[in-house]
């Protein structure tokens, strides 16, 4: 976010054909409020940049859960101009996602299990794990779905993460959300010194149905930047609301009263409209089915035909 453009990048992984998927669960765990806590890729090698989206070949996937869609979020009220029947548009809803499946669904994390996060409070500004845990309880009820907050870490951001890591994270899990601030010359993941910060999702699937797993959400604390959600153009809170929406699936919008806008803006560091109903589509559904964690190589990319 900043420079506008610089924050599109999908990344898809094509590797590890049959590989078993985890059993889902046989229901969806009780809601329960969020942890407070809290980016696209293609695997046979393959990352792009900012927003990277990680699909992995899963050659026996069962698909979607059967389950009963959750309802609205609390302050969330359901679209019934934004259906399945027809494919969103951006110019008329106000929100865009990085991508969707070939049944039109957009591309998602599992709603029924919590979505873990790590933070390297290295180079962080003073204060602002405060505006994480507003950030990340914003999207969970803008979304319904839950964040775990996983512990501090002392791991970097890095160009080529590797989406499981079982010797730093444990064997039976995709590694968590890295959320960091790290100086551009500090790092090679794409942050340039006029971004405020750069969002990388990581999804797994086989290109029709994908699932996000992972992630990193990276900030440059030499913006100047002041803690909390003031205005839009100068607090950090409205930089991390930002990135969140990008790491559980949003694209950037042409509509300057979105917080998903290209550029910073002016204005309150709040959702708009259209980055509701888009967060409320992407929450909203049956359990995912996600694949056992496994280790894969990313290369960052440049073009995914979009």
């Amino acid at each position: 976010m900043e420079g506008g453009p610089q924050d599109e990048y999908f990344v898809r992984v094509d590797a590890l054909r049959d590989r078993p998927a985890t059993p889902p669960p046989a229901a969806p765990p009780a809601p329960r409020g969020p942890s407070l806590g809290a980016v696209l890729a293609v695997v046979v090698g393959a990352i792009v940049s900012t927003v990277a989206i990680v699909s992995w070949v899963l050659g026996s996937a069962t698909g979607p859960v059967a389950a009963p869609p959750a309802p609205p979020a609390a302050g969330v009220t359901a679209d019934a101009d934004v259906s399945t029947s027809r494919e969103p548009d951006p110019a008329r809803d106000g929100y865009g996602v990085w991508a969707r499946n070939d049944d039109g669904t957009a591309v998602r994390w599992n709603p029924c299990e919590p979505i873990a996060w790590v933070f390297n409070p290295a180079d962080a500004p003073p204060g602002v794990r405060v505006d994480l845990d507003r950030a990340f309880g914003e999207i969970a009820v803008a979304t319904g779905l839950r964040f775990r907050f996983a512990g501090e870490t002392d791991e970097l951001p890095r160009r080529e993460r590797s989406p499981y890591q079982p010797e730093r994270y444990g064997e039976d899990a995709w590694a968590p959300v890295l959320v960091a601030w790290t100086r551009p010359g500090d790092t090679d993941v794409p942050l340039s010194s006029t971004d405020r910060g750069v969002s990388v999702p990581v999804a797994v699937g086989d290109g029709s149905r994908d699932v996000f797993v992972s992630g990193q959400v990276v900030f440059n604390p030499d913006r100047p930047l002041v803690a909390g959600f003031g205005d839009r153009r100068s607090s950090w809170g409205a930089t991390i609301l930002h990135e969140l929406g990008h790491a559980v699936g949003l694209d950037h919008v042409d509509d300057p009263t979105q917080l998903m806008y290209t550029y910073p803006g002016d204005g309150p560091a709040m959702l708009g409209p259209g980055d509701r109903r888009g967060l409320a589509e992407l929450g909203r559904g049956g359990c995912v089915d996600v694949p056992a964690p496994v280790d894969v190589e990313v290369t960052y990319v440049d073009d995914f035909g979009r």
